[in-house]
């Protein structure tokens, strides 16, 4: 039977290959959605669970792909981790969770689209973005759910002050909870939806 061999891809170690089988459970697929040997976009692909868990490309502005074969799938513990080119990252509708230290000190991130599907956001999962100045939320729930804890990944925590701005989809300002830490005193308040969004500045 094959030996169980292991990838320290996210910091934690997955068996990447299938004890009977030996097939490999990584695969790799281009900014398309298509799977080639020499995809930027790795994945682990295990039954149903999906994980995208290392971009190794070199592009500055990422979009994860879409992936028809693979449908939903989540951010690995890590996965962009420590990735110091990346400034703008957009997430497609197939992701539903950003995974435990994500994006743990990505330095030049400044830009970052969550989108309605991305529901879970994990312990620290931002921390150390310290030059992220746009984020854009499409999850209402997710924006109201938002502190200042590392439970909620501190995604707002690191944005900058003074020229950060945070764009959240809804239909009315009433939508936007005054649990959330959107409503504090560290930002300025919209007074209307531009475009479908409200768009909070940190002070």
């Amino acid at each position: 039977s094959q030996s169980i061999e292991t990838t320290s891809y996210g910091l934690t170690a997955l068996n990447v290959y299938s004890d009977t089988q030996g097939e490999s459970k990584l695969k790799y697929y281009n900014a398309n959605g298509e799977e080639t040997q020499d995809g930027d976009y790795i994945f682990y692909i295990d039954g149903n669970t999906k994980y995208f868990i290392k971009y190794k490309g070199q592009d500055t502005e990422i979009t994860l792909p879409t992936i028809s074969s693979i449908g939903s799938y989540e951010i690995y513990k890590n996965a962009l981790g420590y990735n110091e080119k990346i400034t703008s990252v957009i997430l497609s509708d197939s992701v539903t969770t950003i995974g435990d230290l994500a994006f743990y000190d990505c330095s030049s991130l400044s830009e970052i689209t969550i989108p309605q599907s991305v529901t879970t956001i994990g312990n620290n999962a931002f921390n150390g973005c310290g030059s992220l100045n746009t984020v854009t939320i499409d999850n209402l729930d997710i924006a109201n759910a938002i502190g200042v804890s590392t439970s909620q990944g501190n995604l707002l925590y690191y944005l900058k002050s003074g020229t950060g701005i945070v764009k959240v989809k809804c239909n009315s300002l009433s939508e936007i909870e005054s649990t959330s830490y959107l409503k504090s005193s560290n930002f300025n308040q919209p007074i209307e939806i531009v475009d479908g969004y409200a768009v909070f500045t940190k002070k």
